[in-house]
């Protein structure tokens, strides 16, 4: 398919696309924050040469949010903090790293993007990319990352509607546990850290069956064999707090 035919089926989906230089992750010049491609002006901007396509979020893509995982760690996390969706996509050295959700977020927050780094090193966690008047885009499927791999979807269906505030909130805590999981100990504390982490969530608030989850999530993805022991430990002491 060429980057007019991506940005046709883009368009019919509801969705606004932008061309961007290929094989880089940001359009040329200003003003492409408020053009708006239509199916009858796409050719004027997807002429024939080789492109990638972004898509810009928010109003003018049908409410599109974008959470971009960029660590390891949010992506090991993702599924079992963020709510489910049936659009993600990625490369083949970062699959599923982006989740697509419908929200409300672009009418309600003045920034365009949430960045969510580590406290020390400033490496990023997560973007929760909005959109809206300031402008935010993703280079989507059809396109070639820097570094040569296709952008290819994982799942290639509907985006999940969801309050944004409530998105948000899940995006927040996903950041937290990547860091946890970054620092996960070794064998031989693995056992107090779950107590640690499990006591630290009932006192914010989390049923034990969410600290079940995220804990033997943490533990699955740090490699612990005993992961399962973990979860159900952290769900009993919940219960006697």
């Amino acid at each position: 398919m060429t980057p007019l035919d991506i940005a046709l089926g883009y368009i019919a989906r509801g969705w606004n696309p932008v061309p961007i230089p290929y094989r880089t992750k940001g359009p040329n010049g200003n003003g492409w924050q408020t053009r708006i491609i239509t199916a009858e002006t796409a050719e004027r901007h997807f002429d024939g040469n080789a492109a990638n396509v972004g898509i810009i979020l928010g109003p003018t893509s049908s409410g599109l949010t974008d959470i971009d995982l960029d660590c390891p760690e949010a992506i090991a996390l993702a599924p079992a903090v963020l709510p489910p969706t049936l659009a993600k996509f990625g490369r083949p050295s970062k699959r599923a790293s982006h989740w697509l959700y419908v929200t409300d977020l672009a009418t309600t927050t003045d920034v365009a993007a949430v960045q969510l780094r580590h406290p020390v090193s400033k490496d990023m966690l997560i973007e929760l990319r909005i959109g809206g008047a300031k402008g935010a885009q993703t280079v989507f499927p059809g396109s070639v990352h820097e570094g040569g791999e296709s952008i290819t979807w994982e799942i290639d269906d509907e985006p999940a509607s969801i309050d944004g505030e409530a998105l948000r909130r899940r995006v927040r805590a996903l950041a937290a546990y990547a860091l946890v999981l970054r620092h996960w100990p070794g064998e031989g504390a693995r056992h107090e850290a779950a107590r640690i982490l499990g006591g630290f969530l009932s006192r914010a608030g989390k049923d034990s069956n969410e600290i079940g989850v995220i804990t033997e999530a943490i533990a699955r993805a740090a490699h612990d064999p005993e992961r399962r022991d973990r979860a159900r430990y952290r769900q009993g002491c919940s219960r006697g707090a």
